[in-house]
């Protein structure tokens, strides 16, 4: 597995900490993850895939909401399959990606991302990271919805040696993080 860096295009905050709620964005309401409980700056591991999360700094974007974003992968490697670790606002949301070789063949994919928000007492999937509660702005709490990320693996026709990556735009499809899977293992 490769992680894909997107430290430099992170453009977005889904998570705030306690002493920061007003930070959020991830919906017009200001709502956000709390940062206490993501594992920024290590690995997580969602739905077999592993993850790079970025490191996370008080009021700092830490994601990309996709607008176009095209990202260096910085190694020529194979890639079977390409995992992302994301989130849909309002709703389920459809994720365009472009992986692009050096000589400029371009290989497209589409992922599925699920709706941010859960009701607290959905059932678990393996595909979900969950966490503990969801941030107000206004500094309160309810115990209705729980924010979620969600893995999603799409499998490359053939092998592909991607130079670049581009997140095409929807606003609406947050990225967390990017796995470049390099084994033929079967993904699903």
């Amino acid at each position: 597995m490769h992680a894909i860096d997107l430290a430099p295009h992170c453009n977005a905050c889904a998570a705030t900490f306690d002493s920061e709620r007003s930070a959020g964005c991830v919906n017009i309401w200001g709502n956000s993850f709390p940062a206490e409980d993501v594992p920024f700056g290590r690995p997580i591991i969602v739905g077999g895939v592993t993850y790079q999360l970025v490191a996370k700094q008080p009021g700092a974007p830490d994601h990309v909401e996709a607008l176009g974003q095209r990202i260096e992968i910085g190694v020529v490697a194979v890639g079977y399959a390409l995992g992302v670790l994301g989130f849909g606002e309002l709703g389920p949301q459809t994720l365009m990606l472009r992986l692009t070789d050096r000589f400029g063949a371009v290989v497209g994919v589409r992922v599925q991302l699920p709706n941010w928000l859960l009701p607290r007492g959905a059932p678990a999937r393996t595909a979900t990271w969950r966490a503990s509660h969801l941030h107000y702005v206004g500094d309160y709490e309810l115990d209705h919805l729980c924010p979620a990320m969600f893995s999603a693996t799409v499998p490359l026709l053939a092998p592909f040696w991607p130079v670049t990556l581009t997140i095409e735009p929807n606003p609406l499809a947050h990225v967390m993080a990017v796995t470049m899977l390099q084994n033929g293992g079967g993904y699903v």
